[in-house]
């Protein structure tokens, strides 16, 4: 519009719109089809260079739409590892177990996924490459912003033994915890070991018991 304090008013309509989470999701019947063409323009399909595993994933700013997402996906698929992660502005629908991501993918590929038709192709074919591989292959198919931190063999091997030293550290500082935690707990037993002394006394013509704790 050619006014602008009309402008301003459309402005400030859109980014009102924007910041107010949509409420249109609750009665969406979602489909195959549906959540194909949301995931090629939302979603993502990821190898962790820890191990050979496949993750899916789509973010969103609001989770009501992950919510409809989450619900669809329980039904059809019954299976675990299938979650709603919440951020400080946003929120991820992650499918972290490789069996359940396989079911998604084959199903997306049925309803018409394209964009990410490659990338789904390849990570299914992921047993009969290495890890390695496929994570090369992965990396053309997607866009170049990470490409100076994505690892190479090397780096994947690397990766898997800070990952070993991690959960060795892990483990012994929960041993250590329950170690600690236990001797507090010996500690505080032997403190409570306490032995109840009667003393007669006389206070305001009233016959009372005292007692007194001797540890």
């Amino acid at each position: 519009p050619a006014c602008h304090s009309h402008r301003r008013r459309l402005a400030s309509q859109v980014k009102a719109l924007n910041r107010a989470p949509p409420d249109a999701f609750s009665s969406l019947k979602c489909s195959w089809q549906y959540f194909a063409g949301f995931f090629d323009a939302e979603g993502y399909i990821r190898v962790p260079p820890q191990s050979k595993t496949i993750l899916l994933a789509v973010g969103q700013k609001f989770d009501s739409i992950l919510q409809a997402l989450h619900g669809f996906l329980n039904r059809e698929v019954s299976m675990g590892g299938i979650n709603i992660e919440r951020h400080a502005s946003s929120s991820t629908l992650v499918v972290s177990q490789t069996a359940t991501s396989r079911i998604i993918l084959h199903q997306l590929l049925a309803g018409g996924l394209l964009v990410k038709r490659p990338a789904a192709e390849a990570v299914l074919d992921m047993e009969c490459v290495s890890h390695a591989c496929i994570r090369a292959r992965l990396s053309k198919l997607v866009g170049n912003q990470n490409r100076y931190a994505r690892l190479d063999e090397n780096g994947l091997v690397r990766a898997k033994q800070i990952q070993r030293v991690r959960m060795r550290l892990r483990n012994r500082s929960l041993n250590h915890d329950q170690a600690s935690q236990s001797h507090n707990n010996n500690n505080n037993k032997n403190r409570s070991c306490k032995m109840c002394v009667p003393v007669l006394g006389q206070w305001r013509n009233t016959r009372v018991w005292r007692v007194v704790l001797a540890c």
